[in-house]
């Protein structure tokens, strides 16, 4: 496991709206999305970056008992088939803890869409910044993707 890099973005810089992919849609969360998000950040750490516990039971009451979770702060990307094409649970104190996105679905802008609707959505509960840690060896490009949406080490 590489090392983690602090990268923070300035919410007040201008950043677009998010373009979804064509045949996906964002929704809300709901308690009944979490398993789905649980095996996609599984499947997506599991050729590193990071990781998730193994056990959905142990992730879950992890996440879910955290006083940072907020549903509100979980952003739900579903494909035509309904099936989970992305994922990103953000923190309340403005830091994306997961990102994931399918495999079939990556390298099309749903990160980037994931991301810009999370700093939406922070900017407007009044957060000046938004944070994340990424492994200094994540193999899937994503340090690359944060500098290109303005965030910067430190």
């Amino acid at each position: 496991m590489g090392a983690p890099i602090l990268m923070r973005r300035p919410l007040a810089a201008p950043f677009p709206s998010p373009v979804w992919p064509t045949g996906i849609c964002l929704v809300p969360f709901q308690e009944q999305h979490a398993l789905a998000a649980h095996a996609l950040l599984a499947e997506a750490y599991s050729i590193g970056g990071g990781g998730v516990p193994s056990r959905f039971v142990e992730w879950w009451t992890n996440v879910s008992s955290d006083e940072e979770f907020d549903p509100a702060l979980c952003f739900v990307a579903l494909d035509d088939t309904g099936a989970m094409a992305g994922f990103a649970l953000c923190w309340t104190s403005s830091f994306v803890k997961d990102i994931a996105v399918a495999p079939a679905h990556r390298r099309k802008g749903l990160g980037e869409a994931l991301l810009l609707a999370a700093f939406t959505a922070l900017r407007a509960r009044g957060h000046d910044q938004v944070g994340l840690k990424v492994e200094d060896d994540n193999p899937s490009g994503a340090q690359r993707l944060y500098e290109r949406l303005g965030f910067v080490i430190g």
